[in-house]
């Protein structure tokens, strides 16, 4: 199957993944689709919370997603995230993973960051 052009019809989209990481528990991008930067938080207040600088602007409204990487024995849990600054060049996200316990704990990560489609 190929994508036909009124696919591309900006009225027919809803949104699409403007950029995204692969990131292993230590906050190292393993693998991306664009330019990101992750840090993350020292001090062990709050394990598990990378903080992002996505480079790129933005045409609109914007969200961050994410899942934990369960693939090779990795430990099932859940990702949280969301916009922190919302600039129109290099927004900044927070993404917390935590294990199937709920407890917030480094974890190796994709996130997206989903944007709506500019109309």
């Amino acid at each position: 199957h190929s994508i036909d052009p009124v696919k591309l019809d900006p009225s027919n989209i809803g949104g699409y993944v403007r950029e995204w990481a692969s990131v292993d528990a230590n906050g190292v991008v393993a693998a991306s689709g664009g330019r990101v930067t992750v840090r993350v938080q020292t001090g062990g207040e709050l394990p598990g919370r990378y903080y992002f600088i996505w480079h790129t602007k933005l045409t609109g409204p914007c969200t961050v997603i994410g899942s934990v990487d369960t693939g090779s024995g990795n430990a099932p849990g859940y990702v949280t995230g969301g916009l922190a600054g919302v600039p129109k060049s290099n927004p900044t996200s927070i993404a917390v993973t935590y294990n199937a316990q709920g407890q917030p704990t480094p974890q190796p990560f994709e996130v997206e960051l989903l944007c709506s489609t500019p109309r």
